[in-house]
């Protein structure tokens, strides 16, 4: 217990202990890609950001690439995109910041310091509930000598674009309806420690049942979970521990000017870990 479990409260059972995996990453010399964010519309245009650590040898002179590739055996390359990168020296006192993944302006697309890179795939098809099409996006930091590649990420992507147009919401322009129930993550025998297994049955029951959404109630799940519901097509409420259940009235602490930092902190962490 601490001064969150204020901010926590949920209507669930409460179980002690660690229930999820917990991993320690190593970066080698010269993996100085700290996040990407890749954004992909219904239209085929995509937008990849890169938050990159300086390497104290100035802009421009690495380069970064992005790849997007069709999935199956073929792998056809549908788009790729090489330029110089740009990098933000990390001052004392923000390197631990920038590495926790948790950089509010990183949201931003016009955040200085972030490698920017543009463009557009031809024949792609769009994501949604119904048709949850992903493609692969690899994002390759080179170095500044002998262009060899430092580091690699890739990333699952769709393609769509989510509007509220008239109080009604949109899916790649069209009007849908949302049937979506609430979960929490827990597991008839192993409580908390939910497996990946039990997640994908969950999400099993729930398409054969005709739902295609789902609220996280009431805190960020394991992240196999997101990615489940990319794979099987499921719109995601997620939500990011701030019930607050044990106040009256309830969620009075959510909206007490003293605890501000606390509810910012949560909703932020959890946006830069699920964006």
């Amino acid at each position: 217990w601490g001064s969150g479990t204020y901010l926590e409260q949920q209507d669930h059972w409460y179980l002690g202990g660690i229930f999820r995996t917990v991993g320690l990453a190593r970066r080698e010399a010269g993996e100085d890609l700290l996040d990407v964010v890749a954004d992909c519309a219904a239209d085929g245009t995509i937008e990849v950001r890169l938050d990159l650590r300086d390497d104290g040898g100035g802009d421009g002179r690495r380069r970064v690439a992005a790849t997007l590739t069709a999935r199956g055996a073929e792998g056809k390359v549908l788009w790729t995109e090489e330029r110089p990168a740009d990098a933000a020296p990390v001052r004392e006192g923000e390197r631990q910041h920038r590495q926790t993944k948790n950089p509010p302006d990183f949201i931003r697309s016009d955040a200085p310091g972030i490698t920017r890179i543009a463009g557009r795939a031809d024949g792609v098809a769009q994501w949604s509930a119904e048709t949850p099409v992903l493609y692969d996006l690899a994002v390759e930091l080179h170095s500044a000598d002998d262009g060899v590649v430092l580091q690699r990420e890739v990333l699952p992507v769709g393609f769509r674009t989510v509007t509220v147009e008239d109080g009604t919401l949109r899916v790649n322009g069209r009007a849908i309806t949302v049937c979506g129930v609430n979960r929490h993550e827990h597991d008839d025998e192993l409580g908390k420690a939910v497996t990946v297994a039990s997640m994908e049955e969950d999400i099993r029951i729930l398409k054969r049942n005709n739902f295609n959404a789902v609220r996280t109630s009431h805190y960020p799940n394991h992240p196999a979970f997101y990615s489940l519901c990319d794979s099987y097509g499921m719109y995601v409420v997620d939500e990011a521990n701030l019930e607050a259940h044990g106040t009256r009235p309830m969620g009075a602490l959510v909206s007490s000017p003293p605890w501000r930092d606390a509810v910012v902190a949560r909703a932020s962490r959890m946006v830069a870990r699920d964006r």
